[in-house]
């Protein structure tokens, strides 16, 4: 699903929780297109005063023009236009008061963001038409699929909402997730258009970022480059600290030499005993803290001796995992790293004083009592190397397409003269920059 209609699913179900529509439509969340490059500079809270005032009850009509461009009827921007996408942004921040001085400094932001895409939007489509570019029956058609597939989305959150707070049959539940659907659509004031618009912005931003981008080509070498600057860094940042490594991020890229993936089964201590013994370390009471974890390892002793018995009688280990692990239902490996401080004290040292592969080791930590199992070396494989490069290509890549459209947006505004009621939407009294 579109990234913009799943934001609108999200929504749905926070719409639902905080009520953030009452009063209003808090409408589009993807009307507006991409503000690369276009949007104005926000303005310094301190230049506009907005507490005690309210956009959402200025009781400004919804036709009244707030922002003119070239005095051309067609491309002028309503506060309605803007009221819808400014009750979404509301409905995302869970804030159904604008009027709180807390949020002064975001709503004014989001009103610039705002209005800046809106301007953006409309001139995109004047350009797309001068530029004698049309949407295809082909995208008209993956419009609409894509339209279903957003509404389908926004059905699917309501519908998991709803099946965690009511115990409902499937029939009621079908029928309680359309209800709630209209009544999303009737108090936000969306229709079918509105969604299937923002799908067509998006069409239409792609086919102009194609356009502007024909005499442009992606240097791959920068991506080679890129990913040779990461790992210098990520070993100059080991190197001053290994307990600086992040194997989440970093495990695809670089690993520290000597380092291990691991397996282990956790029998955990129950919540009440962790909670003492941790208040008992933060007390500095180490020696009590350790009799109460001897005193819990004494009561799991039977369980302790089955899980070993069975690692000894060579019995699978992912299976034991799964049967006996309280740590949480997974497989997974771990990765340790020589100088990490990720884990409790003693289980990293029991992990590396493993001889070699495939020996297991039990510990004992303030979580429980663990066997670990070194699994094998953990490596960076050309293989994955590789998948990381294409990833991070694909990402550079579309950063450098959007960056030259935005490039385009900038020099297009130029060519506008547009004028922002900068009082009914309370923003900083400073022209929006070209």
């Amino acid at each position: 699903m579109n990234r913009r209609l799943a934001a609108i699913a999200a929504a749905a179900v926070m719409i639902m929780t905080a009520t953030a529509c009452s009063g209003g439509d808090d409408s589009s969340a993807s009307g507006g297109t991409s503000d690369a490059g276009g949007t104005a500079t926000p303005s310094s809270p301190s230049q506009v005063v907005t507490q005690g005032l309210s956009v959402l009850s200025s009781g400004t009509a919804l036709d009244t023009v707030v922002v003119t461009v070239d005095g051309q009827e067609d491309m002028n921007v309503t506060f309605g236009d803007f009221l819808k996408e400014y009750k979404y942004r509301l409905a995302g921040y869970q804030i159904t008061d604008d009027t709180t001085e807390m949020y002064a400094s975001v709503l004014q932001e989001e009103r610039e963001y705002i209005i800046n895409y809106l301007v953006n939007e409309r001139i995109m489509y004047r350009k797309f038409e001068e530029l004698g570019f049309a949407l295809t029956d082909e995208d008209n058609a993956q419009i609409d699929a894509d339209t279903a597939a957003g509404i389908e989305g926004i059905k699917a959150s309501l519908r998991q909402r709803i099946k965690d707070t009511e115990l409902l049959s499937e029939e009621e539940l079908d029928k309680r997730t359309e209800e709630e659907y209209d009544k999303l659509m009737a108090e936000c004031g969306l229709t079918y258009d509105d969604i299937r618009n923002w799908q067509k912005a998006i069409v239409v931003q792609e086919k102009l970022t194609e356009y502007v981008n024909t005499e442009y080509a992606y240097d791959p070498t920068s991506t080679d480059q890129q990913v040779e600057m990461l790992i210098e860094s990520a070993k100059e940042s080991y190197e001053k600290d290994p307990a600086n490594y992040d194997a989440a991020s970093m495990a695809s890229l670089w690993i520290p030499e000597d380092s291990r993936n691991i397996k282990h089964i956790l029998l955990k201590f129950d919540d009440e005993a962790m909670a003492e013994i941790n208040t008992l370390r933060e007390e500095g009471k180490n020696a009590e803290a350790d009799a109460l974890r001897e005193e819990k390892l004494g009561e799991m002793s039977a369980k302790i001796d089955e899980v070993k018995g069975k690692v000894e009688a060579g019995d699978d280990f992912d299976l034991l995992m799964s049967t006996y692990s309280d740590d949480g239902d997974t497989t997974m490996s771990y990765i340790i790293t020589p100088g990490t401080q990720l884990y409790m004290d003693g289980f990293a040292e029991t992990a590396f004083a493993i001889p070699e592969i495939g020996g297991t080791e039990e510990c004992v930590t303030d979580y429980g009592w663990h066997m670990i199992k070194y699994t094998e070396d953990a490596v960076v494989t050309e293989d994955e190397l590789q998948a990381y490069k294409e990833s991070l290509h694909k990402y550079m890549e579309e950063q450098y397409l959007s960056q030259n459209y935005g490039n385009a947006m900038k020099k297009w505004r130029t060519e506008y003269t547009f004028e922002i009621d900068r009082d009914i939407l309370m923003l900083a009294d400073e022209t929006a920059e070209a």
